[in-house]
């Protein structure tokens, strides 16, 4: 069920994304606007954005939406929330969010050099993604203009849990270690992300703190190594352990 909140803050949204050029942005909002209140002209606007801009990271989800639009006249409307009460009137003020609260978002970090890799997990959480169960981001989801360092620092910000693709190539990246591994790692020696590396190839990992953290599955046996069936399998088990650490 929506948040009383969800209404107003995606209102807010879409007037920052009117404000510039964000397209994309745009087509996000109203995409999650039409999932959340079966609203068919929110839907509808995405649509028309996402084949406008050739915003083709969003087919499948469009497609899932249109798909569960068939059933939106067939299924009763989920109640919405009653409105808070105002200060004074029965109600405690309201509470600004926790901090905690906040980061409910997986950082999915890897080396472009390993992508294929990082498109099997984004395919193998796809389910968890629908139930909505696990909220992941990766730098694809960055839009076309926008800042990129800006929008991995703000995905940073949201984040509980990062996934780490460990490879030759993502240990030797110096952007990777500087902004994303060794910041992240920092917040999970206080306690404020859990940390899930899988290893891809055979690397130099002991010579890093990843060697103080457990890896997904014993990195003598990479998912460079094992065959499609059994990398599927490892993969299940991977995006269960990522489930798991969103939900303990």
């Amino acid at each position: 069920m929506p948040r009383p909140t969800t209404r107003a803050d995606l209102d807010e949204a879409w007037e920052i994304a009117e404000r510039g050029p964000m397209p994309l942005f745009q087509a996000d909002i109203q995409l999650t606007r039409a999932r959340l209140f079966r609203d068919r002209a929110a839907l509808d606007e995405a649509r028309r954005l996402i084949e406008k801009h050739g915003y083709h990271r969003r087919d499948g989800e469009l497609a899932d939406a249109l798909e569960a639009a068939r059933g939106w006249d067939l299924t009763p409307r989920p109640p919405l929330p009653s409105p808070p009460l105002p200060p004074g009137e029965g109600a405690p003020p309201p509470k600004a969010p926790s901090e905690d609260a906040m980061r409910d978002q997986v950082f999915i970090s890897y080396s472009h050099d390993d992508e294929k890799f990082m498109k099997e997990l984004l395919k193998h959480l796809r389910p968890f993604s629908r139930s909505g169960s696990v909220t992941h981001w990766t730098d694809q989801q960055i839009p076309s203009g926008a800042k990129w360092f800006s929008e991995i620092q703000a995905a940073l910000g949201k984040t509980n849990v990062a996934v780490f693709l460990v490879s030759p190539d993502f240990l030797a990246s110096d952007f990777i270690h500087d902004h994303e591994l060794g910041p992240l790692l920092k917040r999970a020696e206080a306690g404020g992300v859990k940390i899930v590396w899988v290893p891809l190839r055979p690397s130099a990992y002991k010579e890093t703190p990843l060697n103080d953290y457990q890896a997904a599955f014993p990195p003598d046996r990479p998912l460079a190594q094992m065959s499609k069936a059994d990398r599927d399998e490892a993969w299940v088990r991977i995006c269960e352990e990522i489930k798991n650490a969103v939900n303990p």
